[in-house]
């Protein structure tokens, strides 16, 4: 018991505490691309998500972040919706 009690409280706690962290990380990306298709236009909002050809790993892991935010909060809609008509 001593070793789960361990595991818990060191590793997975800090990795879901990570993982929200950059869940929020990808929603306030998704909250900004959003303010910039609605005033200067989708083909400007998608240039700021879409990383270049030379990019950086980090353009690459905003986009990840944006992706996986995107799905995790439709997927917190779905469980609720489906809570909700239970």
């Amino acid at each position: 018991m001593r070793l789960r009690d361990f595991l818990v409280a060191n590793v997975l706690r800090p990795l879901t505490l990570a993982a929200w962290c950059l869940v929020l990380w990808g929603t306030l990306l998704l909250v900004l691309v959003a303010w910039k298709a609605a005033t200067a236009g989708l083909v400007a909002a998608r240039e700021s998500l879409a990383p270049a050809e030379d990019a950086s790993v980090w353009a690459w892991l905003n986009l990840v972040c944006a992706a996986v935010a995107l799905v995790v909060w439709a997927g917190a809609a779905v469980v609720a919706w489906l809570n909700r008509r239970a």
